[in-house]
């Protein structure tokens, strides 16, 4: 049976105020911060174990929305994140110092609350009970109210805890639920959610599980949420309706987690049904690309989505003073048809890439090229027509183009459009397979070579900035689409 705190605990029964709020939010952004950087990593390697309960076992069920904040996870997450800190000059001369991640979120809750805390201390009031984990949920509200707030804190010691929390004044209700203090807005809700839990928690949601299975490692920080369940709850926001409905069933999970020669974002998004007549996206061809690619952006799927929206970005275009005239002097003069010549040069995917030999300061302009899989004659046609455009408008540019089989490669170097038009290795580039994971799966990617960028930045910083963001390899963002799911991944590589 879980013990309840008594309301001589509490400092009445009245709601908390915004500030009080947001300052376990801000709280566990924080001790997330500190983990990151370097100090709060050696803290969670000292101990490999990463198990016990975790907080969407002691949250209600029925919640809508999760996250959850995580200093003891498992035991390779603690190594890859050791390995990814020594890789920084700055969290390797903290490592072995002990920084303590919990300290960091009482510290930014003592900051916000002012002189309510001035006389908890820490290491006597807090240290002895809090724990390494702490998870938030949004659950529905009563007779379609506002959604409520429920966070889960862990507690080392039940008793210390019940010393202790009153003394950081928190005007909320809060009581135990195996190993963890569960906290909501007053004593009753404290209570019904420990209650609601304690029968079904999180955990058994099949939805939510499914979800978290799809993620994998949740790292030190994930969350979770479904999307039709928070448009009831918050309303459409303006979304039009065939969104929503796609929407309904729609969930998103994701995490942040490292390796040690990366961190990353992931996020997956599940159950979000495919709009009419917007099929599944062609896979990018970013892997394709000259070694020397300094940095490059693929898409795929946007003309279809451009025709179906053109309607509408015209009403938005043309409000603003002038850009009708413009449209309409690109048809009259140059024989510019929109949306068609658009979706033309976007074709079934885009390829925009920045060359390493552009970035020479003694370069009058930097080598740029793109490589369309279009219909390759009536983009060499749209193109002529750009062409002109852009020398009425003084800006001499002579584009180079190159025909590939099904794609087009053009460039304002002719040396660069012959190599954007042959197959390049920059897919066998260690770097980009850490940043762009399963590249050849992607419909949509960036990819940043830093290594090659860095001779533009790093000289004109600070000695131990320059430290500091030498390690810096590599940064991708790229997405995968499978049917109704998709997975999207954010990661930046050091070496």
């Amino acid at each position: 049976m879980p013990g309840y705190g008594s309301p001589e605990y509490l400092s009445g029964s009245q709601h908390p105020t915004r500030k009080k709020k947001s300052s376990w939010l801000v709280a566990a952004i924080a001790a997330v911060l500190v983990l990151v950087v370097g100090g709060g990593g050696v803290y969670a390697f000292n101990t490999l174990s990463g198990g016990g309960t975790q907080p969407h076992e002691v949250l209600p069920g029925n919640a809508i929305a999760y996250a959850r904040v995580d200093i003891n996870p498992s035991a390779g997450q603690k190594l890859a994140l050791f390995g990814f800190s020594r890789k920084f000059p700055s969290a390797s001369e903290r490592l072995g110092t002990g920084d303590d991640p919990r300290r960091a979120l009482f510290d930014n809750l003592k900051q916000e609350t002012g002189d309510d805390l001035k006389a908890v201390d820490y290491a006597r009031d807090v240290e002895p009970w809090l724990g390494d984990r702490l998870g938030l949920a949004a659950v529905p509200g009563k007779n379609g109210n506002n959604p409520g707030l429920v966070v889960a804190v862990e507690v080392k010691d039940e008793a210390a805890a019940r010393a202790g929390i009153p003394k950081l004044k928190i005007k909320t209700g809060f009581t135990f639920l195996n190993g963890y203090a569960i906290f909501g807005e007053t004593q009753a809700d404290a209570d019904r959610y420990a209650a609601e839990a304690g029968s079904s928690p999180l955990s058994s949601n099949a939805n939510f599980s499914e979800d978290l299975a799809a993620l994998g490692d949740p790292g030190v920080f994930s969350f979770w949420g479904s999307l039709g369940e928070l448009t009831k709850a918050f309303g459409d926001q303006g979304i039009d309706q065939n969104t929503l409905a796609a929407a309904k069933n729609a969930r998103f999970v994701g995490a942040l987690r490292f390796d040690s020669s990366y961190v990353e974002l992931t996020g997956v998004v599940r159950g979000f049904e495919q709009m009419n007549g917007v099929g599944t996206p062609e896979t990018v061809k970013m892997g394709t690309l000259p070694a020397s690619t300094a940095a490059a952006i693929s898409f795929s799927g946007v003309s279809e989505n451009l025709g179906a929206q053109w309607n509408k970005s015209l009403a938005t275009l043309t409000a603003t003073p002038g850009f009708g005239q413009f449209l309409d002097q690109l048809q009259s003069r140059y024989g510019i048809t929109l949306p068609a010549d658009l979706q033309t040069l976007l074709g079934k995917s885009l390829t925009l890439s920045l060359d390493e030999k552009g970035l020479d300061p003694q370069a009058p302009v930097p080598t740029i090229g793109a490589l369309l899989t279009t219909d390759v004659n009536k983009a060499q046609e749209v193109l002529n027509k750009v062409e002109r455009v852009l020398n009425d408008s003084g800006a001499g540019v002579k584009l180079t183009r190159v025909p590939a089989g099904d794609s087009l490669a053009v460039s304002n170097s002719p040396e660069y459009a012959g190599q954007l038009a042959q197959e390049g290795a920059l897919g066998d580039d260690e770097g980009f397979k850490l940043a762009i994971p399963e590249a050849d799966k992607a419909n949509f990617a960036v990819f940043v070579n830093l290594d090659k960028l860095e001779k533009l930045y790093l000289q004109s910083l600070p000695e131990n900035s320059r430290k500091d963001l030498q390690p810096l390899r590599a940064a991708g963002v790229s997405a995968i689409q499978d049917g109704d799911n998709s997975r999207i991944t954010l990661r930046i590589v050091v070496g």
